[in-house]
């Protein structure tokens, strides 16, 4: 290795990178609790902090990209990448900067993950509540009603529900 700077730099940088990743994981996965429990005082607050830790992780990407960069020219990788750095390094080294960033690849994989779940409980919510809203909104002209011993009368009514509410 010709220079332990930029490596430790790079490495610095992956475990900034780790812990917010991490951080941002537990905050999406007590979000997604919060949509299933209907908390949304808590659902608010999780994604104003979701957006905080996102920013930081953007603020990061120029940093991480230099410092990748110049840990690659230092130890003559031929792409400018983790893991082809990682490859150039010798033990324990090369371990310790592989186990970084399978931990970045499996955290961000478990962000996409818990996303597209998370993605699915706020469509079906929104489903719920359009048809919700619809069936407040109108009756049916063959809405049928129970009557006194178990017969069914047919329901007419042309207006809307909301509207003889009001």
């Amino acid at each position: 290795m010709t220079q332990l700077a930029p490596i430790s730099s790079l490495v610095d940088i992956l475990d900034t990178l780790i812990g917010l990743h991490r951080d941002l994981l537990e905050v999406t996965q007590d979000e997604q609790s919060a949509i299933v429990a209907g908390e949304l005082d808590e659902v608010e607050r999780l994604t104003w902090r979701k957006q905080e830790l996102i920013a930081r992780l953007r603020e990061m990407e120029p940093r991480r990209d230099a410092a990748v960069g110049a840990a690659a020219v230092s130890v003559g990788a031929t792409e400018a990448t983790v893991g082809a750095t990682g490859r150039c390094l010798d033990e324990p080294e090369r371990s310790e900067m592989r186990r970084r960033r399978d931990e970045l690849i499996l955290l961000v994989r478990s962000l996409e993950r818990v996303n597209r779940v998370t993605t699915r409980l706020l469509l079906r919510a929104i489903e719920f509540a359009d048809s919700s809203i619809r069936m407040l909104k109108h009756t049916t002209d063959t809405n049928p009603i129970y009557a006194a011993a178990g017969s069914v009368q047919e329901n007419r009514r042309s207006e809307a529900w909301m509207d003889r509410l009001a």
